[in-house]
């Protein structure tokens, strides 16, 4: 499917606004358009009711921890045993 509307979505903006009732418009899994009154251009593109779900911006978990950083300047064995300490924290 190339062309697509999501509709009945409330909309996180950048600017921190839920958009009530809002709607996408995606070609080619792109976001074109995104606004409450659907433009004519749009409305013969198959549609899919979102129910009043919240759709929000993409969101990239881009970190790192300190300790990983710091552990480039370690002895290797001291490196794996500080990196085996983080492995089982996290189980």
């Amino acid at each position: 499917m190339t062309q697509r509307i999501l509709t009945n979505a409330n909309l996180w903006m950048p600017d921190h606004r839920v958009l009530a009732g809002g709607a996408v418009a995606l070609e080619h899994d792109r976001i074109c358009w995104v606004g409450q009154q659907l433009p004519e251009a749009y409305r013969d593109w198959p549609s899919q009711d979102l129910g009043g779900d919240l759709l929000t911006p993409a969101l990239i978990d881009c970190h790192t921890h300190l300790v990983h950083l710091s552990l480039i300047h370690l002895p290797e064995p001291t490196r794996q045993a500080e990196i085996s300490y983080a492995v089982c924290c996290v189980k």
